[in-house]
């Protein structure tokens, strides 16, 4: 088996040493080229650090994993469209800061687990990872399982690393969106 690098960057792989005179094209054996393990881990750097800047109360840090024109969605199956939706990235500071002040006196816990690539380019990726969401009271002798789901995220490289252009939270079952909507 034989590889190249094209400065397309993909990579061709043949089993067949005379494949172009057999009549097979150029392109019927081309596959992207690997995802970088660089971004790879950069991205999942991130990840790591959007549950500990935001379980840590840090509203500015968390922001600033957003890019500056970001979405934030947290999508319930019992409603046609999201329950949350919040643009920019001043918007999702100020929602953090709102989020962390009706959760005083409890301790949040993101676990983030089961990471996966859909797609990585040098400049974009979408990714998939499961989400857990306990939280913790001082009263409470144990974690309380919050929500569970599935974050779907949109990235891009930017001059400060990688960065959420969008990040849809698609949760398994609805915490109480629908209940607060209708003013209950």
């Amino acid at each position: 088996m034989k590889l190249e690098r094209s400065a397309s960057v993909r990579v061709r792989e043949s089993t067949l040493p005379d494949a172009r005179e057999a009549g097979c094209s150029d392109t019927m054996n081309e596959r992207p080229a690997p995802m970088s393990l660089e971004d790879r881990l950069l991205i999942q750097d991130v990840i790591a650090k959007y549950s500990y800047s935001y379980d840590g109360g840090d509203a500015d840090g968390f922001a600033q994993l957003f890019v500056e024109d970001a979405i934030f969605e947290v999508v319930v199956p019992t409603q046609s469209r999201p329950a949350v939706r919040v643009l920019s990235r001043t918007a999702i500071r100020k929602w953090a800061v709102q989020r962390h002040e009706l959760t005083a006196g409890t301790q949040a816990r993101h676990y983030q687990s089961g990471l996966l690539f859909d797609e990585l380019t040098v400049s974009t990726a979408r990714t998939r990872a499961m989400l857990l969401l306990v939280r913790q009271g001082a009263p409470d002798s144990a974690p309380l399982l919050q929500l569970t789901g599935v974050y779907h995220d949109t990235w891009r490289k930017t001059s400060e690393g990688w960065r959420l252009v969008h990040r849809a939270a698609h949760l398994d079952r609805d915490p109480g969106f629908a209940s607060a909507e209708a003013g209950e």
